[in-house]
């Protein structure tokens, strides 16, 4: 029986080397606001943002897309709400006048916002992945005329 060899892990790991665009794109990405104080959330700038970044990604917008924003910022607003919650009260509390202990009611509240947020934003088109979907499209346009060739793509006439 041979036994497979091993390497002996460093004691020191090498310097992590980051590219300057990385660094650029962390600092472009930056946390939200009022995740560090839950009370700092507003509405209004949250509809404002995302009405703003739709029109910049699709260069127009439906009007009814303004339902789902509102909806959108109604179910922002709500996991804020519970966060803030849950920022002040512990996890775990009891129930049935202390007989039984469980999860705090706004764990679930803000877990089932956050798949609604999801939904919508991806509905809205606002997620990474629907986004490279959007921009993805022209893309492939292209190379599939490109591919056909100079007579594929008119059905053989130039």
């Amino acid at each position: 029986m041979t036994r497979a060899k091993t390497r002996a892990f460093p004691a020191t790991m090498p310097p992590l080397q980051i590219q300057a665009s990385a660094l650029q794109a962390v600092d472009a990405l930056r946390v939200a606001e009022w995740l560090h104080d839950f009370d700092s959330w507003d509405r209004d700038d949250f509809v404002r943002e995302i009405g703003e970044f739709i029109y910049s990604i699709h260069g127009s917008s439906c009007q009814f897309d303004r339902h789902l924003v509102s909806m959108l910022a109604d179910q922002m607003q709500c996991y804020a709400l519970c966060s803030r919650i849950l920022q002040a009260n512990n996890l775990i509390v009891t129930q049935n006048g202390g007989v039984t202990s469980g999860a705090h009611p706004a764990i679930g509240i803000r877990e089932r916002a956050a798949i609604r947020i999801t939904a919508l934003m991806t509905e809205l088109r606002v997620t990474p992945r629907t986004r490279a979907d959007v921009v993805k499209q022209p893309n492939e346009t292209w190379l599939k005329e490109f591919l056909a060739g100079p007579f594929g793509a008119n059905g053989g006439k130039v």
